[in-house]
């Protein structure tokens, strides 16, 4: 699990272009480290109000809607 930032941040600057390089590794790392701080207590407060199985299928969803949005956002920009 330790490679996973380093190697997400890799692959956003092999697929950004050379002027907008810095850009997308700071955007990518900004959004990565807000889930790092804000997913754990908000999934916390939802098994906590909800049920545990309630919080695991709402990040299941949140996933499952990164996975169809990035494909579509990429096209977009490319």
């Amino acid at each position: 699990a330790s490679v996973l930032a380093p190697t997400a941040f890799s692959l956003v600057g092999q697929m950004s272009p050379g002027e907008a390089r810095a850009r997308a590794i700071a955007r990518a790392t900004l959004l990565g480290y807000f889930g790092y701080f804000v997913g754990p207590p908000l999934l916390g407060v939802l098994a906590g109000s909800f049920g545990l199985r309630f919080a695991f299928v709402w990040a299941a969803c949140l996933v499952a809607l990164v996975l169809v949005l990035a494909p579509i956002l990429r096209r977009q920009r490319a």
